[in-house]
């Protein structure tokens, strides 16, 4: 029964993610390689009956909608005790595919992440706009629900999370946390509709799940704007290209009001990767390692007059204000040990700054 292969393939602590596929055997994910199994390729009638076992409806149904309409779905549920999300698709010539992504089975800390101060000190800004980006796996999602949690724990607020699918589910403590999912036949029908209804729902935090389309960055400004603390994720790899693709959305015409709100309203950006721990250090998983943005006055010029070019130096030189590089905090991490210099070359987005850093590093 597949479902009760998948739950043991994740016990092991060290898999994230497990690849399914008609006809191929299980694939899986340990840190940073895919591996596969040893196991008999999986049949298409295998994966229906394991998407009706984990609560997923008519298997025939939503695939013969995927048919019909195209595209792939979203989800999020439990297989055995793991918390998985998960993604339905056709691949390699109409094949049924299903990737499922592991959670942590309990909302991480902002402390046990290694999130930096600085940026809880943003985080607990009565408005403004935080962005953490990052690729594919990066752990935006974790992050985001490490910071949810903590302003949860630690202030008295009304927040509300805009998500597809939701995947840390947050009770209330000292705050109230609403959660919408979007979706059909969900919470709400689109993340833009989502926002702009939040804030006739008296919130102090509004956390977007990702800022996938113009209308959603939109209403993302102005939820920032008009004095909310709103929380959302972008597919960018550093500070520079998050501006850059922010801006991106709109059309010319509409950029220069884009810019002067975003350098208005933008309290600093994590652009983040996860790095396989260095195995001599006697550990195992994945470091969080970082690229900190802090809109400070230098940085809030050059984004309202659209010279995201000139933030790099700004970073360089500005430790002092909580600015952090990707690359320093990659060396400072090899340094320590705790991620391997090859492995922090790898996930550099500049490897050949990388390499000259790094000889006046070691």
């Amino acid at each position: 029964m597949l479902l009760t292969t998948l739950t043991t393939i994740l016990q092991d602590a060290e898999i994230s993610d497990v690849h399914i596929e008609e006809g191929e055997p299980l694939w899986y994910r340990r840190v940073s390689d895919m591996h596969r199994s040893d196991g008999d390729p999986v049949t298409r009638e295998a994966i229906e009956q394991f998407m009706a076992d984990v609560g997923l409806g008519d298997a025939k149904q939503l695939i013969g909608e995927m048919d019909k309409n195209g595209g792939d779905r979203d989800f999020a549920t439990k297989v055995g005790p793991y918390s998985v999300r998960g993604n339905i698709l056709f691949q390699n010539g109409r094949k049924l595919g299903v990737v499922l992504r592991k959670l942590a089975q309990e909302i991480p800390t902002a402390e046990s992440l290694n999130l930096p101060a600085k940026f809880i000190e943003l985080l607990v800004q009565s408005k403004g706009l935080l962005l953490v980006t990052g690729p594919t796996g990066s752990g935006k999602t974790t992050t985001l629900g490490a910071g949810i949690d903590y302003l949860n724990k630690n202030k008295r607020l009304k927040i509300i999370t805009v998500e597809d699918p939701i995947e840390y589910r947050h009770r209330h403590k000292s705050s109230k946390v609403d959660q919408r999912e979007v979706g059909r036949h969900k919470d709400a029908d689109t993340f833009d509709k989502a926002v702009r209804a939040a804030l006739r729902e008296d919130p102090d935090v509004i956390m977007i799940g990702e800022l996938r389309d113009r209308v959603t960055v939109d209403a993302a400004l102005r939820a920032a704007n008009t004095g909310h603390l709103v929380l959302a994720t972008l597919h960018t790899n550093s500070a520079q290209l998050t501006i850059e693709r922010f801006t991106s959305f709109f059309a010319a015409e509409e950029k220069g009001y884009v810019q002067q709100t975003l350098a208005s309203v933008l309290l600093g950006v994590l652009s983040q990767v996860l790095v396989p721990v260095n195995p001599d250090s006697g550990k195992t998983g994945r470091a969080l390692c970082y690229e900190l943005l802090v809109n400070t006055p230098a940085s809030r010029s050059v984004i309202k007059e659209g010279k995201p070019a000139q933030l790099f130096n700004i970073m360089e030189t500005g430790s002092g204000d909580g600015h952090v590089l990707l690359n320093r905090n990659l060396l400072e991490r090899a340094r320590k040990g705790d991620i391997s210099v090859d492995d922090a070359r790898y996930f550099s987005y500049d490897p050949d700054a990388f390499d000259k850093e790094l000889v006046g590093a070691y």
